[in-house]
């Protein structure tokens, strides 16, 4: 199965390709549509982590109420993110990286 993004890339080429060519090319359009509709929905919380750029981001901040209880602008920071416990705990994890 394709991942959304793929589909969405695929749906992207079919467009620029085909646009306006023929009516097999736009139903085909339609039912990819569809299914991307379809994978997107049924995404888990692991595939939509790992959909997310996390590579690039080096500054964390924590709010809360009180505002910024956590600030880490380092530029040489490289974090991962990780979803754990039945999606109720998001932990973030920052290391210097060169």
């Amino acid at each position: 199965m394709k991942t959304p993004i793929e589909m969405l890339n695929a749906i992207i080429e079919m467009q620029e390709a085909n646009y306006g060519n023929s009516t097999n090319t736009h139903l085909d359009l339609i039912t990819l549509v569809k299914e991307a509709k379809n994978v997107v929905k049924n995404c888990s919380i692991d595939d939509v982590m790992g959909m997310l750029p996390t590579e690039v981001i080096n500054r964390v901040e924590v709010i809360d109420e009180k505002g910024r209880s956590y600030v880490n602008w380092k530029p040489t920071n490289r974090t991962e993110l990780h979803i754990q416990d039945n999606g109720k705990t998001l932990k973030v994890f920052i290391s210097q990286g060169n």
